[in-house]
């Protein structure tokens, strides 16, 4: 996986800086080109593929607006949460009071295995070292 290291600065203390690391941004794979590759790993005709995600996005929508938590093998389980404002009595609760709606994503064992045992490399490191000796001097860490 391809990281970045970013600038990013100290909370309440001006002029400080510190360092870390991020994914570097990858574009968004369509899902045509997700069919595609199912097609040329399976053995499955692209529209087929494309169909049966189409049918698959329907399904989870359906099931997820019911309030249904929706496990996908190998991957994790999505689950619909809701952020809302706290009563002090049962009475007074409204669905006016949900602030946001949200799926929340659990990764499945396999998944969390995967990222776990990741091989990362950092895409900038030349370009932020050769930045930080301009600014520092040489040989400061």
């Amino acid at each position: 996986m391809s990281l970045e290291i970013v600038r990013q600065p100290v909370p309440f203390k001006e002029e400080e800086v510190m360092y870390s690391l991020r994914v570097s941004k990858q574009s968004v794979i369509s899902f045509d080109k997700l069919a595609y590759r199912e097609m040329s790993v399976r053995g499955v005709r692209p529209a087929l593929a494309r169909m049966v995600a189409e049918e698959l996005g329907d399904a989870l929508r359906s099931w997820l607006s019911a309030g249904h938590a929706v496990n996908i093998a190998g991957v994790g389980t999505l689950r619909p949460v809701v952020n809302s404002k706290a009563q002090v009595r049962p009475h007074d609760c409204s669905v006016d009071d949900v602030r946001q709606a949200k799926l929340r994503f659990y990764p499945s064992l396999e998944m969390k295995e995967m990222f776990r045992n990741g091989h990362f490399h950092i895409r900038n490191r030349e370009e932020f070292l050769a930045k930080w000796e301009r600014e520092h001097g040489e040989g400061e860490e």
